[in-house]
């Protein structure tokens, strides 16, 4: 199986959920993934309806999985309310979807990020992430 560069390994996972999202009717305003370790990446959904008047981000870090916060104008990209998502460190874009959907409506249980792994495992999660095995995604179905 071919090998691919650390720097694109980042581009496929953030780009098959952003894709997923657009499927399913979730509006994604912008989205990218952070060149530099940690691995981690950021989407910007439809506000919601408990928080209008803010940008929605969910969140992405290779050790701590998915999150999502708040950021209004004057927090100058800071975020706030930060929630994690139970998905496991790298969700399939179906899981994130229905997660997503929950988020949107404001109906997502609220808990803490905490720790999964280290960026420095080289685990299942690094190894799929090299290998561009998130590109399948690029192809999966939609919730």
């Amino acid at each position: 199986m071919p090998v691919i560069s650390e720097h694109h390994a980042r581009q496929p996972y953030p780009a098959a959920v952003a894709a997923a999202l657009s499927a399913a009717g979730i509006g994604v305003h912008d989205w990218g993934a952070n060149a530099s370790d940690p691995r981690d990446g950021a989407l910007v959904i439809d506000r919601n309806r408990t928080h209008a008047d803010a940008e929605v981000v969910l969140c992405w870090h290779e050790e701590r999985g998915r999150c999502r916060g708040i950021s209004r104008e004057e927090d100058h990209g800071e975020l706030r309310h930060l929630h994690a998502a139970d998905l496991g460190v790298l969700p399939g874009p179906a899981d994130v979807t229905a997660w997503a959907r929950e988020v949107v409506a404001g109906t997502d249980p609220a808990s803490e990020p905490g720790a999964c792994r280290d960026f420095e495992d080289d685990d299942e999660v690094a190894q799929r992430l090299r290998a561009g095995l998130c590109r399948s995604w690029l192809v999966e179905s939609p919730a």
